[in-house]
C-alpha cells in the first residue's frame, strides 16, 4: 500500500499492524516514531475534520517532558487522490486508565502507584482536558478506554479523531456521534448524540466520573446497593435521575457497596467538587477542568504518609489512616501493599555488573562465564584446573570428621569473619534504607508545567528589631478559569470580590469553608480592570474600558451601568466618596470623582500607566509606567520614585496608609517585593508566580494577589 503525506508529498512504508478498531486499522510506520490510522471507509467529512485538526492542534501540556498527552493527528495520508488516514505520535509503555484504579491490576502492573500517584494521574488528566477546552474542542466520548496512563502518572488521550472538533476557519463543528452511558451527563442520556453539539461542561461530567473512580478504587459515583422495589436501575438510568450516591440535595434509594472505600477518605475540598458536579441540576454549575487542577494540586499538598505503611497516603484532615482501616475491612488485602512496592523498587534498582573471565584454554573455544566465589573445605589436595568446556571443576570431597576438626581449629578466625560480615551488612542495609526513604519521598512525574499552578512557597521571616512588616501565605482560592484582573476587599465582613479576563465577577466569603463555591454575581461584555466596595460593603463597582458597572452584593444582581470617557485602572472608596484613576484621550492620566457624578478631580503629570493603586484614604496614588511613582493627590506632587527595573513589574498595590508598596517581579524569580516608600528599599520578598493584580485589605491586615491561572492567594500582613 503506497501512502503519501499531505505536508511534503513523501511516501511512507507501513510496518506491522498494531491494532484494529471499528473505523480503521493502526499500523506502525517504518523509520519514524509515528503510527498511521487507515480508515476502512474514508469519507469527505472525515477528511475535512482531519484537516481542521491538523491546522489547529491544542497545546500539549507535557511536551516539555517529552511525553504525548494528546495523541493528535499530525499529517494526512493520501492514496489515489483521496484522504485515507492520518499520522499521529506513538505513545509507549501505557496502560488503560482502569488498570490503576483497580487494586489487583494496580498491584500487578504498577505496584509503586499509591494515593499520591492517583491524585497526580487525576490532575494530569484534568490538565489534558483543560488544554482541549481552551482550543475550543471537546472530547465527547469520555471513557476509560481512550485514556492511557504510565508508571509516572502521565496520561495520554487517544482516539482523538473521534473528538468533537471546532473548525475555526470554516466556523463548523464536527460532532462526536458516540458516548459511553457511564460517563454521559444526565441531560444527554437517551439522546441521539449525532444531533448534539456538546459543551465543555458536559465533558467535565465524564472527567469528574473518571477522577471519582481514580480516588475511590474504581467505584462509580452512581453505583450502589439498590434498596428500592423492583429490579435495580442501570447506571444510565441512575445518572438520568440524578441519583448521586452521596447526594446532599435528595434522598436516593441506594447505599454504598460493602467493599467501597469511605467517601470521607477523599479530601473535603474534593468531596464538595464531586457534590457540586453530580448533585447540581444545571450543567454550568459543574467544576471545569481548570478548577479540578487547582483542587487536586491543593489536595495533593495536604497528603500525609502513614506511620505503619509508607505506601499509604491520606488527607491530613483525617485522624487515622483510612487505608489501614480498609485493609482490615478487606481481610488483610492491602490496596497499597508496601512489601510489593519495596520488591519492585529493589527489582528496578540497577545491579552492579559482574566481571567475566575466560575459562577456555584456546582462543577458538573461549566461553564467557560469570566468576562466582566457590567455597570449599580446607584440603591438601591440589584443585583440578578448569576444563576446556568452560565448566568449573568440582572440588574433592572432605570427610565429616576432618571438616569439624578444621572448623574448631579456625573458630576464632570464623568469629572475626562473622563480625566483619555483620558490619558490612549493617552498612549496606543502612545505605539501602536511606535510598528507599529518599525514593519514597519522591513524587511522580509532574505534568502540565505551563497550565497547572505551582504551589506557592512562603519565605516570611521573623520580625526584626526595627518592626518591619511580615508577609505570610495563609490561603488559596480557586474559581476563575482565566487571569485575574482585579480584586477588592469589603471593609466590614471579610468578603472580597474578584474579576477575570473572561468577564466573570465573583464575590467570595473569605471566612467560610464554602468559599470555593460562591457563584459569580455577574458577567461583563468587557474585562473588568478595577473593583471597589462601598463603605458599607453593600455595593460593588467595576470599571471596564468604557463603562462603570454597579452590583448590589446581597442580592447578587446588577443595578446600574454608566458610560465613561476613559479607561479606569484603579478605584477607591473613602468617607468622601469614590475616586478612580484612568487615562482619557484628551486629558491623559486623570483622577476622577465618581460620586455623586463623574467629574475630573486632578490631572496627573505622567506618561502611559499600566497599573495604578490608591491608598485607603484616597490621598496617595501609586502608578506603574516607565517607573513606579507615588503621588500626593492633594497637591499633585511626586512623593517618591522607586528604583526598579522599568520592564520587570507587572502589578502593584499601595498599602492603606501609603507607607508600603507591594510589587510583583516576574523577572526576579517570580516574587512579590514589599517596598518601604520612605526608605526606597525592599523590606521583604516572597515567592509568588505569575501575579497579575494585587490589593491590600482596607485595614492593612492582608495582601491579596491574583495570578494568570485564575487562582487568588492571601498573605497575612503584620505591620
Amino acid at each position: 500500500m503506497k501512502l503519501q503525506r499531505h505536508s511534503n508529498g513523501q511516501h511512507i512504508t507501513l510496518g506491522p499492524r498494531i491494532g484494529d478498531g471499528g473505523e480503521g486499522v493502526v499500523f506502525d510506520v517504518l523509520g519514524t516514531d509515528c503510527v498511521a490510522k487507515i480508515y476502512h471507509k474514508p469519507t469527505r467529512e472525515m477528511a475535512l475534520k482531519l484537516v481542521a485538526m491538523v491546522a489547529d492542534p491544542p497545546t500539549d501540556p507535557t511536551e516539555s517532558l517529552g511525553h504525548v498527552s494528546i495523541a493528535w493527528p499530525g499529517d494526512l495520508l493520501w492514496q489515489n487522490r483521496q484522504a485515507v488516514g492520518f499520522l499521529m505520535p506513538r505513545v509507549r509503555d501505557m496502560l488503560p486508565l482502569h488498570t490503576v484504579w483497580t487494586p489487583k491490576n494496580r498491584r500487578d502492573r504498577v505496584p509503586l502507584f499509591n494515593y499520591l500517584y492517583l491524585h497526580r494521574t487525576a490532575r494530569n488528566l484534568a490538565a489534558a482536558f483543560a488544554s482541549l477546552h481552551a482550543s475550543g474542542h471537546v472530547v465527547g466520548d469520555v471513557n476509560e478506554s481512550n485514556i492511557l496512563v504510565n508508571s509516572r502518572a502521565l496520561v495520554s488521550l487517544v482516539d482523538t479523531d473521534s473528538f468533537q472538533i471546532y473548525d475555526r476557519s470554516r466556523q463548523a463543528t464536527y460532532r462526536c456521534p458516540v458516548g459511553k452511558p457511564e460517563f454521559t451527563p444526565p441531560e444527554l442520556q437517551g439522546q441521539s448524540l449525532r444531533e448534539v453539539t456538546r459543551t465543555p461542561a458536559q465533558d467535565c461530567f465524564g472527567l469528574a466520573v473518571a477522577i471519582f473512580q481514580l480516588l475511590m478504587e474504581g467505584t462509580h459515583p452512581f453505583a450502589g446497593v439498590f434498596r428500592g422495589e423492583g429490579d435495580p436501575p442501570s447506571i444510565a438510568e441512575r445518572i438520568a435521575a440524578g441519583h448521586f450516591l452521596y447526594s446532599r440535595r435528595q434522598r436516593v434509594p441506594y447505599e454504598p457497596t460493602p467493599i467501597a472505600p469511605d467517601f470521607a477518605s477523599i479530601a473535603p475540598r474534593l468531596q464538595r467538587l464531586f457534590v457540586r458536579c453530580f448533585d447540581a441540576p444545571q450543567p454550568d454549575a459543574r467544576p471545569d477542568a481548570q478548577t479540578w487542577i487547582h483542587a487536586l494540586d491543593d489536595a495533593e499538598n495536604h497528603l500525609v504518609t502513614c506511620d505503619r505503611n509508607t505506601q499509604h497516603r491520606y488527607d491530613d484532615s483525617l485522624d487515622r489512616c483510612p487505608w489501614c482501616v480498609r485493609t482490615q475491612k478487606l481481610g488483610g488485602r492491602d490496596p497499597f501493599p508496601q512489601k510489593i512496592a519495596d520488591a519492585q523498587r529493589w527489582k528496578d534498582k540497577p545491579k552492579p555488573k559482574r566481571r567475566a573471565r575466560v575459562v577456555a584454554s584456546s582462543p577458538a573455544a573461549r566461553t564467557i562465564a560469570f566468576a562466582r566465589p566457590v567455597r570449599s573445605p580446607r584440603t591438601t589436595t591440589a584443585p583440578t584446573p578448569p576444563a576446556t568446556t568452560g565448566r568449573i571443576a568440582p572440588q574433592p570431597y572432605t570427610p565429616p570428621i576432618a571438616l569439624w576438626t578444621d572448623l574448631w581449629r579456625y573458630r576464632f578466625d570464623m568469629l572475626a569473619g562473622v563480625a566483619i560480615v555483620v558490619a558490612v551488612f549493617a552498612a549496606v542495609y543502612g545505605i539501602q534504607y536511606a535510598e528507599r526513604r529518599a525514593e519514597l519521598s519522591r513524587s511522580p512525574a509532574i505534568a502540565i508545567p505551563n497550565i497547572a499552578p505551582t504551589p506557592v512557597a512562603d519565605t516570611a521571616r521573623e520580625a526584626s528589631a526595627t518592626d518591619e512588616p511580615i508577609l505570610a501565605l495563609t490561603d488559596r482560592y480557586y474559581g476563575h478559569t482565566a487571569p485575574v484582573t482585579a480584586i477588592a476587599v469589603a471593609p466590614t465582613d471579610g468578603r472580597f470580590a474578584s474579576s477575570s479576563d473572561n468577564g466573570i465577577v465573583r464575590v467570595w466569603n473569605g471566612t467560610s469553608d464554602d468559599r470555593l463555591y460562591d457563584e459569580p454575581i455577574g458577567t461583563s461584555p468587557a474585562t473588568v480592570k478595577a473593583l471597589s466596595f462601598s463603605t458599607d460593603g453593600r455595593r460593588l463597582v467595576g470599571a471596564t474600558d468604557r463603562e462603570l458597572v454597579d452590583w448590589e452584593t446581597e442580592r447578587l444582581k446588577q443595578t446600574n451601568k454608566r458610560s465613561l470617557a476613559a479607561g479606569l485602572q484603579a478605584i477607591v472608596t473613602d468617607a468622601q466618596g469614590m475616586l478612580a484613576f484612568g487615562q482619557a484621550p484628551s486629558l491623559g492620566a486623570t483622577v476622577w470623582q465618581l460620586d455623586p457624578s463623574i467629574a475630573v478631580y486632578r490631572a496627573i503629570d505622567t506618561a502611559t500607566v499600566r497599573q495604578a493603586s490608591f491608598s485607603a484614604d484616597g490621598r496617595r496614588l501609586a502608578t506603574l509606567g516607565e517607573a513606579i511613582a507615588i503621588w500626593d493627590l492633594e497637591t499633585g506632587d511626586t512623593l517618591a520614585t522607586l528604583d526598579l527595573e522599568p520592564d520587570a513589574p507587572i502589578a502593584i498595590a499601595l498599602s492603606p496608609d501609603g507607607r508600603y508598596l507591594a510589587v510583583s517581579q516576574p523577572a526576579k524569580s517570580d516574587t512579590i517585593e514589599l517596598w518601604s516608600v520612605e526608605r526606597n528599599q525592599i523590606v521583604q520578598s516572597v515567592l509568588a508566580r505569575d501575579i497579575t493584580t494585587m490589593t491590600f485589605s482596607p485595614d492593612g491586615s492582608a495582601l491579596f494577589g491574583g495570578d494568570r491561572l485564575g487562582a487568588i492567594s492571601r498573605w497575612r500582613l503584620e505591620l
